[in-house]
């Protein structure tokens, strides 16, 4: 897993998209990996050059960043696989904005690296027909230049902001979004407001801030089944450093929903089954759950693709005991 980890970071780009991936799959890779690609992937990953940064900024406004800017620093504060955040303020309001700057060369780089890694894939699923893991590369291929395109990740923002602004989490302010500055804003550049915050994976840092995590882990349910249930959107990259928690003026925690890159949208009609898989989950029906099963072409798989979703054996879905439900 070690020298898993230090090959994807030493390739960068697509390869550490793998790797977070792999991480998040933890019903099928074994904990070593899982762990070791996680503890590193998703917060620390190798950032460019100033030089590089200050080039694509350029290249891509028409001016330097100490024209675009009234300040930005040079060190970026995060560094993805994709892009880098720069601190950077507006000029004329001294507003405190957040400058993703797409890694120099990733977008010419990504496409032959994506190639490279398809092939090594397929050949390792054809001498090893029980390695089974080439649909990660058919669902990266497809929606990879989709990533790379700042302007379709500041309309992805925008549809997210309607969808909570016409929601009590959007009303009430539990639920926010950085705002885009669309002059600054390009394909390999996105400028947005500055949102403070801290990992909502962080629970000692939550308790430190006085905010209690069953009260945290309450709202990033019910913001994401916000999007799920009422929006149809899938947000595909929803790792703890792009899920951020501050406290309210009252008190109550809020969220700040970051990196809208990608999204899948449901339709309507697997909307209302997945409600329903749900419910007959929640309420341990297992006819119910083999009926919405069955219109997925899941068949006899059903126990496990329960188990799953909701973390739990068969036996104990179905168990009908309602003081499941309140376990910590």
């Amino acid at each position: 897993a070690e020298r898993l980890l230090a090959m994807l970071l030493a390739n960068g780009g697509l390869y550490v998209k793998l790797g977070q991936h792999l991480a998040q799959l933890d019903y099928l890779v074994p904990e070593a990996y899982t762990r070791t690609l996680g503890a590193v992937l998703f917060t620390a990953n190798t950032a460019s050059s100033w030089a590089d940064a200050a080039a694509v900024i350029e290249a891509e406004l028409g001016m330097p960043p100490e024209k675009a800017f009234a300040s930005i620093e040079r060190v970026p504060i995060a560094s993805a696989s994709l892009a880098q955040v720069h601190v950077a303020t507006e000029r004329g309001t001294g507003r405190k904005l957040a400058v993703k700057v797409q890694h120099a060369g990733l977008r010419e780089a990504c496409y032959a690296d994506l190639a490279a890694v398809g092939l090594a894939v397929r050949c390792a699923e054809r001498w090893f027909p029980e390695f089974c893991l080439g649909w990660v590369v058919d669902e990266i291929a497809p929606h990879l230049p989709l990533e790379l395109d700042f302007l379709h990740e500041a309309q992805n923002l925008e549809r997210c902001r309607r969808l909570f602004a016409a929601s009590p989490l959007g009303r009430d302010g539990t639920v926010v979004l950085p705002d885009v500055v669309p002059h600054l804003t390009t394909t390999r550049v996105l400028t947005m407001t500055f949102e403070e915050g801290d990992s909502v994976a962080d629970v000692d840092c939550l308790r430190r801030r006085g905010l209690a995590p069953a009260a945290v882990a309450r709202v990033l349910s019910e913001a994401f089944c916000t999007m799920l249930f009422q929006g149809g959107l899938v947000h595909c990259d929803p790792h703890p450093g792009n899920v951020l928690v501050r406290a309210k003026a009252d008190g109550r925690p809020q969220l700040v929903l970051l990196d809208h890159g990608l999204y899948r949208e449901l339709t309507p009609h697997f909307r209302l089954s997945y409600c329903r898989l749900w419910r007959a989950l929640v309420t341990g029906d297992a006819d119910a759950i083999r009926a919405e099963c069955d219109g997925w072409a899941i068949g006899e798989y059903y126990p496990l693709l329960a188990a799953m979703l909701t973390a739990r054996p068969w036996a104990d879905i179905t168990s009908g005991e309602v003081e499941r439900l309140r376990e910590r």
